[in-house]
């Protein structure tokens, strides 16, 4: 069976697209326990590190799941086969920038709950608790409060603002590419 033949399988895309299901499934499984069972440690040395191994590990660990799936250099650096169109979901280019689309929607789930930024923004010790007017958790200072409420509020909207900018700009310039083309 050749390589175009078995892209046209029905067997094959069903089982890609069941394999996809079962990975967004599950990314919005962590997430949603990611979202019951995150503390933000309230300690300026700590709140950094953890925020990117949070924002990092997970996008590689799903990169390294789909680089699995769809192999982008099983025939070499970006070199597909023979006699394969460039439309196939199989061609290299494709199937890298599909192993790219888990980790990015897990970055962009992350930063628009915009709490994990406020927790990695956060500069002063305090302890992590939900606030009812801010409707999320917060690290509330210890000692003495300024401005920290309204800065974890700043903090959470431009996380969701600058996600919001990126998903636009990304939309229009696939739009253009494809009035382009």
């Amino acid at each position: 069976m050749s390589f175009q033949e078995k892209q046209s399988d029905p067997l094959l895309k069903r089982c890609t697209a069941l394999g996809y299901a079962i990975l967004t499934f599950l990314l919005i499984a962590v997430l949603v326990g990611l979202a019951q069972q995150f503390k933000c440690p309230c300690r300026n040395e700590e709140n950094e590190v953890l925020t990117v191994f949070l924002f990092t590990g997970p996008a590689f660990f799903l990169f390294v799941i789909m680089f699995h799936i769809r192999r982008p250099l099983k025939y070499g650096w970006f070199q597909c086969p023979e006699r394969v169109e460039d439309d196939t979901p199989r061609s290299c280019p494709k199937a890298f920038i599909c192993c790219l689309i888990p980790p990015v929607m897990w970055i962009f789930f992350l930063l628009i709950r915009g709490e994990y930024v406020a927790c990695a923004m956060t500069n002063w010790n305090g302890v992590f608790v939900f606030d009812d007017e801010l409707q999320t958790r917060w690290c509330k200072p210890t000692e003495g409060m300024r401005n920290e409420m309204d800065l974890t509020r700043k903090y959470i909207h431009q996380s969701q603002v600058n996600i919001l900018y990126c998903m636009s700009l990304f939309s229009y310039c696939n739009i253009i590419k494809e009035i382009l083309n």
